[in-house]
C-alpha cells in the first residue's frame, strides 16, 4: 500500500472459466481536510470504448459509498 494510505480494495474480475479479464487497486486516505484518492483499473485494451465510459459510471457510484464509509470511520 502506498505511503500513508489507511483503506485498500484490491480484487479480480474473473469470467466463468476463470480468465482474468480485469482487476482493480484502489486507495484511499485523509489529508488535511479533504481525502486522497488513487484509483487504478485493469482492462483489456481490446474492449469497447463503451466498456471503459460505463466503468467510469460505476465507479462514481462506488465511491460514493466508500467515501461516505471512510469518513465515518475517521
Amino acid at each position: 500500500m502506498g505511503e500513508g494510505f489507511t483503506h485498500r480494495l484490491a480484487g479480480s474480475a474473473l469470467l466463468e472459466d476463470g480468465f482474468e479479464m480485469g482487476a482493480l487497486h484502489h486507495q484511499l486516505k485523509k489529508e488535511g481536510k479533504g481525502l486522497r484518492l488513487r484509483a487504478l483499473i485493469e482492462f483489456p485494451v481490446a474492449l469497447p470504448h463503451h466498456n471503459f465510459k460505463m466503468h467510469q459510471y460505476h465507479l462514481a457510484c462506488e465511491f460514493r459509498q466508500w467515501i461516505g464509509y471512510v469518513l465515518n470511520q475517521m
